[in-house]
């Protein structure tokens, strides 16, 4: 008998399922994590309508890096992303030593001995740090929030060309430090504000990072053919986990009892086979007599071997002398005779009473010897 699965098999199975669906449509960090435009925990559209409201409006920068050679006015460049690697602003030094200022939000940084909530006294009020992430100071760095040689924010190469801190670039380990997640903590949308502006600069927001172009950028995007297209949209997602759930269901449906078992055919028995086509044709053709005849002659010899008197056929009236000699009634043996030596056609019903005549004839031939009187 075919047993189902374990439940932990079922178990694990749902795990799989769910682990796949979440894993396998990953393609990369969330884009919306640190632009203007969101307004998820991570994003910052609400540090954008907080400069608004002070009369400090920040543009929104939608075109790559290299195009910010373009620019003749110096200004204030905020690249908001999770885990920037310091290359990152390699490519800008230029820019950067030419007079513009670069404010980068999530540099990599180890994790450090010290408490994952801080709050950090600032000119501008306690700004909330949740992070244990801190960058340790070198020489021609320094600090301008955390403890320490242990830097939250600070700038790596120091006074720069035109005074302290007045051109170059501004790090920081978390991209948070003014999330819309931090719109109950005053002091982080204050202390950004004042770092964008400290110079009076116009302030620019890297959203080209985030996936943003500009209308004459699009004109000069490649076209994309509609599978690259449907492959980073959500559809892609519903896709991909309805496939792995699918897959896991005709498996779950195709084991659900257990193991396949191959059934084996079971053995031709031509005698039997060759019986039941002959019996099958005699029906259809209601040859009754021809079974009377071929069944009776079987009998008769059956009968005669067993009262020893050999296999060649007695003529009724002698076999009935020898029946009734051994003391048993001569009339049913007489009857099923009649039958064998003019074999007429009968009805079915009929045939099967006279065969069952014949079964009680073989039962009297085994009964003990006091039963038969």
């Amino acid at each position: 008998m075919k047993r189902s699965l374990p439940t932990w098999v079922w178990i694990g199975l749902g795990v799989a399922v769910v682990l796949l669906g979440l894993i396998l449509p990953s393609r990369g960090p969330d884009l919306d994590s640190g632009s203007t435009y969101s307004r998820k925990p991570a994003g910052y559209g609400a540090w954008y309508a907080y400069m608004e409201q002070r009369g400090t409006p920040v543009q929104r920068w939608q075109r790559p890096l290299s195009a910010l050679e373009t620019l003749q006015e110096p200004i204030t460049l905020i690249r908001i992303f999770p885990d920037l690697r310091s290359a990152d602003w390699g490519e800008t030094r230029p820019w950067v030593e030419a007079g513009h200022r670069l404010i980068l939000l999530g540099l990599r940084a180890p994790v450090a001995d010290v408490p994952f909530r801080t709050e950090q006294d600032t000119s501008k009020g306690p700004v909330l740090i949740q992070t244990r992430r801190r960058h340790r100071l070198v020489e021609s760095e320094f600090i301008r929030l955390g403890e320490g040689d242990l830097a939250v924010v600070w700038q790596p190469y120091g006074a720069g060309q035109a005074g302290r801190g007045e051109s170059g670039l501004v790090a920081a380990v978390t991209p948070h430090i003014a999330a819309n997640a931090y719109q109950d903590a005053p002091g982080n949308f204050a202390f950004l504000a004042d770092l964008a502006t400290e110079f009076g600069r116009p302030v620019w927001v890297d959203e080209y990072l985030h996936g943003h172009r500009d209308a004459e950028e699009k004109e000069t995007l490649p076209l994309t053919s509609p599978w690259a297209y449907l492959w980073q949209s959500p559809v892609s997602l519903l896709l991909i986990q309805s496939a792995v759930l699918g897959l896991a269901l005709i498996w779950g449906f195709n084991h659900w009892r257990g193991r396949l078992i191959t059934l084996r055919a079971p053995p031709v028995d031509n005698t039997i086979t060759q019986i039941e086509s002959l019996a099958g044709l005699l029906a259809r053709a209601g040859s009754t007599d021809f079974v009377l005849h071929l069944v009776g002659q079987a009998e008769q010899r059956q009968l005669q071997r067993h009262l020893g008197l050999g296999r060649d056929l007695l003529a009724p009236e002698r076999l009935l002398e020898l029946w009734q000699a051994s003391g048993r009634p001569r009339q049913p043996l007489e009857r099923l005779l009649v039958r064998t030596t003019d074999p007429r056609r009968i009805p079915p019903n009929e045939l099967q009473q006279w065969l069952r005549d014949w079964q009680r004839i073989r039962h009297q031939l085994q009964a003990p010897a006091d039963l038969k009187q």
